[in-house]
């Protein structure tokens, strides 16, 4: 008998519900494909959605959204959820110790009209954008003097920057880690970080690990033009490397993360991203915000929810056969012309469709592939 997979539903703010509602079809399609259940575990988004968007503090909401992952969790489950605001989800994370934020970024040449890269430079660019997300900037301890200036102490513990480097060294396997940092500017902190990662690296000797001063407005430069001799700074067209992990700071890289979505996709609605503990609990979101404005408006691009639902098959539920396919189901809907009002374009021939009727499109074309490939799920 099958076993089934636990997964937490969590609207949080703005467009966060809706989006869930109308990509459960996608586990509807995963299930008939590949031999695989799933149950679902909702938290009370119509009680706490208008307090998933203030941007202060809320106690309350904070308790109802940790009991909740503690529930999802104490039963083995992760969570698929939307857009929570700032401070509650710093604190959150911290809570249940989702220590290490990823976000996958990978080329969709159908949409490179929305990017400043070809086609073909967009075919076969895969990376992962990796963080610490539990300590640092965000989660450092402040008051104010008597003169009511701010006071903050960052404190980073050795243990943390070690336990982060083992995540990301096995994350690139046999292929590249690059730790972004402008390690020199950085004094005692920079050089933890530089020594941590340069005593692992010669644990992880099939890792080709090198280090990156970021800054911002070369970040494009990097990306098109790493171990690529020869490059030319203003070519858009260059082979980028096909599998690579960047990892740094929460600080440096909540910057940079964002710079690599919007240069590599175009826009915000495509992307996603995961937060994990070290014990595996996980929860897969959407990179873009509440987007309240649009809300229950059947505007509102599904692809970055999409996303988050093929990175909970391949991280949580073990089926990564069926999370690429998700993902070439996308790519399949974009070539056949589908568009939300987002991506969309006034002058081009694409058909302008709503969140529903693109979900529609991208599971017809993942039962097209199933039909074509006879794929064969392996459950665990």
């Amino acid at each position: 008998m099958t076993s089934s997979k636990l997964i937490g539903l969590m609207g949080g703010g703005g467009t966060g519900s809706e989006l869930i509602e109308k990509v459960l079809p996608c586990f509807s399609a995963i299930e008939d494909l590949y031999n695989v259940k799933f149950e679902f575990l909702r938290f009370d988004d119509e009680k706490w959605r208008t307090a998933a968007e203030i941007e202060e503090w809320h106690e309350p909401f904070f308790d109802a959204m940790c009991n909740f992952y503690e529930q999802v969790k104490d039963c083995g489950g992760c969570i698929l959820r939307g857009a929570v605001q700032a401070p509650v989800l710093y604190k959150a994370r911290e809570q249940v110790k989702h220590t290490y934020k990823i976000n996958p970024v990978k080329g969709i040449p159908e949409l490179a009209d929305l990017t400043r890269f070809s086609a073909q430079a967009l075919d076969g660019l895969e990376m992962l954008l990796v963080r610490q997300n539990t300590f640092g900037m965000f989660h450092c301890d402040g008051e104010y003097d008597h003169q009511g200036n701010a006071i903050a102490q960052v404190t980073y513990k050795k243990a943390d920057v070690e336990q982060l480097a083992d995540y990301s060294f096995e994350l690139a396997a046999d292929g590249c880690l690059t730790l972004a940092m402008p390690t020199r500017k950085l004094g005692t902190v920079g050089a933890l970080w530089e020594q941590v990662f340069a005593e692992k690296a010669a644990a992880y000797s099939t890792v080709n690990y090198c280090r990156m001063e970021p800054c911002i407005e070369d970040i494009g430069h990097y990306i098109r033009t790493h171990n690529n001799a020869g490059s030319e700074y203003g070519s858009y067209d260059l082979p980028m490397k096909k599998y690579n992990v960047i990892v740094g700071p929460e600080l440096f890289m909540d910057y940079m993360m964002d710079d690599i979505i919007w240069m590599v996709h175009g826009e915000p609605s495509i992307a996603c991203s995961a937060n994990f503990s070290a014990d595996g609990f996980s929860s897969f979101q959407t990179v873009h915000g509440t987007v309240t404005p649009i809300a229950d408006k059947d505007i509102v691009n599904p692809i970055a929810m999409v996303h988050a639902v093929a990175m909970c098959l391949k991280y949580h539920c073990h089926l990564p056969e069926a999370g690429k396919s998700l993902e070439l189901a996308v790519r399949r809907a974009l070539a056949a012309g589908y568009r939300t009002p987002d991506i969309h374009r006034s002058n081009s021939s694409y058909h302008k469709v709503g969140t529903k009727a693109m979900v529609e499109k991208i599971i017809d074309e993942l039962k097209t592939l199933a039909i074509q490939n006879e794929p064969v799920a392996v459950i665990s």
